[in-house]
């Protein structure tokens, strides 16, 4: 039987993503290039239009935004997309990240079925946020459950992208709830905690600043104790994919072990999308 991992140590021992942004590219081309910097005929000087042609198609503008792309781009890991070399033109991305399903494949609760709420926390050096999604209704092996947008974004709001620069740290910890009562508890432990650290709130969705920590609340989630704490993933996006995951992606993490003498194996669905200011 495994070892109980001691509660949300994982949210305490988080470091802030450190990661500068990404820079735009420069041109390294030999010859002068049509952006140069030409003379005026009163001594000033103007730089020229931009004539070489660049365009930013991989991802649509943010006029205008619509909603979850149709066919995302299916990873096995997230890192294994295929960066684009339009950042230049692009510029920084704005990204939208969902929790989109939960999956049991083997339930803990083998009686009543497991019923699944999950906290999920994204860090990087432009702010941090955090949700607390919907418990589900109770899953047998075999039963899944999609969430909605309202309660499955973990970065921006409701088809508004929030800007994303450098690496980001996505954390998703899942329980099994047995007890309303210590859910309830925690989303008022967690909100008591986001507000004194400046942090914006949209329902179960807290926005922080990049200069605040998220440390408090990390700490009011140590006072859950009744609910079984089983699912725990860390996912890592590199700053110089972010671009290409706007496009469209989805991945799945998979995390399975024994608890109270029960087997449990548990998935989860994540989708990445977004735009550019300079998009098409």
């Amino acid at each position: 039987m495994l070892v109980r991992s001691p509660r949300w140590l994982l949210l305490l021992a988080l470091a802030a993503c450190t990661s500068s942004s990404d820079k735009p590219g420069t041109d390294t081309d030999a010859t002068t290039d049509t952006d140069a910097v030409t003379a005026d005929t009163d001594g000033d000087t103007d730089v020229a239009a931009d004539t070489d042609g660049a365009t930013c198609d991989v991802v649509p503008t943010c006029t205008g935004f619509g909603a979850v792309p149709a066919a995302p781009t299916y990873l096995d890991v997230p890192d294994s997309v295929t960066a684009t070399d339009q950042g230049p033109a692009c510029g920084e991305p704005k990204l939208l990240i969902a929790l989109r399903d939960i999956s049991v494949r083997a339930a803990q609760d083998d009686i009543s079925g497991d019923v699944i709420y999950c906290v999920t926390q994204v860090e990087s050096s432009v702010g941090s946020e955090v949700r607390i999604t919907t418990p589900t209704k109770p899953l047998n092996e075999g039963d899944s459950v999609s969430l909605p947008l309202t309660d499955g974004i973990m970065w921006g709001d409701v088809l508004a992208p929030r800007a994303a620069s450098g690496s980001m740290l996505i954390t998703v910890a899942c329980l099994e709830s047995d007890d309303i009562a210590a859910y309830d508890s925690l989303v008022t432990a967690v909100t008591n905690a986001a507000t004194e650290q400046g942090a914006t709130q949209n329902a179960k969705l807290w926005s922080f600043p990049a200069n605040k920590p998220i440390t408090g609340v990390a700490a009011a989630l140590i006072a859950v104790d009744s609910d079984d704490f089983l699912f725990n993933a860390h996912i890592m996006l590199s700053g110089e994919d972010l671009l290409a995951l706007a496009a469209g992606a989805t991945w799945t993490e998979r995390r399975s072990g024994v608890f109270d003498l029960s087997d449990w194996d548990w998935e989860v669905g994540l989708l990445v999308w977004g735009c550019s200011d300079n998009g098409s």
